[in-house]
């Protein structure tokens, strides 16, 4: 039998990646509901157990489970929307509750928002720093702007306003497509600190030191939306923005976070698979395999 990253049950592992194919609210192109079945077959059958930078081989010094939630789309309303995310908050705040480190693989950015729902219930917000890597602020109040039929605050473009409100810290980095009202409001926060790509002329991207020095808080969660990283890795991604952060500079940054902090929970969201194309959900999965190779395998 072929060895899997996967090799044990959600109840008794290390980590768990919960699987959430909710897709109601992304705004542009579909899909990613089809993104928890496709990277775990990448998980499954396609990434190499030993991590390559660190030599960490997690899958047998771990146990990792994965734990699929169901159908969460439902008839795709706002009440569907707002029950994917109780879905959500409820397994990441049962994993906590158990000891073990959530991973919420998805679907789209509203997975964030259970997720940070379960961890304000088990970490003390201001002590907890989310680490945002996404091409978007995600700071929108709701979809109403753009929205004929709003989903409200769950909607996706809303994934870290609950997150802010609450107390978290954050640190976001990839930034470059935002509305004039997440810009004011990001400032407003001190709590918020931004890392904007591609703002200057003659842009050069900060170093990986000084935004791991912007995380001023011992524990950190990764919240990872693809469509931070450049579309030239990660293509299949409901809302592709060009002139992300290269593929090396991710994991240098991930890497580094996982290193110099505690990280007590992440998501991945936003890849959309698509036919014939299977770049993105296999790099999505070994980002996902590094960070839980970074985070919590062996020193």
């Amino acid at each position: 039998m072929v060895p899997s990253i996967l090799n044990s049950d959600p109840a008794v592992a290390d980590v768990v990646f919960i699987a959430a194919n909710n897709d109601i609210s992304s705004s542009f192109g579909k899909g990613a509901d089809a993104a928890p079945a496709a990277i775990r077959r990448c998980l499954d059958s396609q990434i190499e157990l030993r991590e390559p930078r660190t030599g960490i081989d997690a899958a047998s010094k771990l146990k990792i489970g994965w734990r699929e939630l169901g159908d969460l789309n439902g008839d795709r309303s706002p009440d569907a929307l707002a029950s994917a995310v109780a879905s959500v908050a409820d397994a990441c705040s049962s994993t906590l509750k158990a000891g073990r480190r959530p991973f919420v693989i998805g679907g789209d950015h509203s997975n964030a928002i259970g997720a940070l729902i379960a961890l304000g219930q088990h970490h003390d917000p201001a002590e907890v720093t989310v680490v945002h890597i996404d091409a978007h602020h995600d700071l929108r109040l709701d979809d109403g702007d753009y929205n004929e039929k709003p989903y409200g605050r769950f909607a996706h473009c809303s994934a870290l306003r609950p997150a802010a409100d609450a107390g978290f810290r954050i640190v976001s980095v990839g930034i470059r497509a935002f509305s004039a009202e997440e810009e004011e409001y990001a400032r407003r926060k001190r709590r918020i600190k931004t890392f904007y790509w591609g703002r200057a002329f003659e842009f050069r991207p900060p170093s990986v030191a000084d935004i791991v020095k912007s995380v001023r808080t011992e524990k950190a969660y990764l919240t990872v939306d693809v469509d931070g990283i450049d579309p030239a890795f990660m293509p299949a991604t409901g809302t592709p923005v060009s002139g992300g952060l290269h593929w090396w500079y991710a994991w240098d940054l991930l890497q580094a976070v996982c290193r110099h902090r505690k990280v007590v929970g992440a998501d991945l969201c936003e890849v959309a698979p698509r036919a014939g194309d299977a770049l993105t959900e296999y790099n999505a999965a070994q980002l996902a395999y590094n960070i839980v190779a970074w985070a919590w395998g062996p020193r």
